[in-house]
């Protein structure tokens, strides 16, 4: 199942968050693309909004990784940095899920394949001629996917 919301303004992006983990039963992998300032974080905490985390995410660029509590808890991961595929066993993402965690992963490109298996692709992209406009397609790959996005 495919869906795309157009938001339009940083908070639009974060209540699409928001809406989204509310539905979130248990553990999940979501992966989030998009460049720079697309709003990957922003959405990020709205999903914590959603599963009951007043904390701010922040951006994992240089830890990798941030774990939050929450209704369910959250791994949030940011792959940009590592060079090799070999180096995704290290974060622990197959053993946060055993104790679940929901996964928000950013920058997954290329490395689908050494990721545990996605239920909902996220595409966030800019609108050159409106700065805080976002196109985002949400793209379900599970039941647990389609679930996320329905009725949106």
């Amino acid at each position: 199942m495919e869906q795309v919301v157009i938001t339009k303004s940083e908070t639009e992006t974060h209540e699409l968050g928001r809406r989204l983990a509310e539905k979130l039963p248990g553990p999940a992998v979501i992966t989030l693309r998009g460049q720079l300032g697309a709003g990957k974080t922003q959405l990020v905490k709205g999903l914590l909004a959603g599963l009951g985390n007043a904390e701010q995410a922040t951006s994992p660029t240089f830890a990798l990784c941030h774990y939050y509590p929450g209704r369910v808890p959250l791994l949030h991961v940011d792959l940009y940095r590592l060079k090799y595929p070999s180096e995704i066993p290290d974060l622990g993402l197959d053993e946060a899920l055993d104790d679940g965690f929901a996964l928000a992963i950013e920058w997954p490109d290329g490395l689908e394949a050494h990721l545990p298996p996605v239920d909902l692709a996220i595409q966030l992209s800019a609108d050159p001629s409106s700065p805080e406009v976002r196109r985002v397609e949400l793209n379900s790959q599970t039941p647990l996917g389609d679930l996320l996005i329905s009725g949106l």
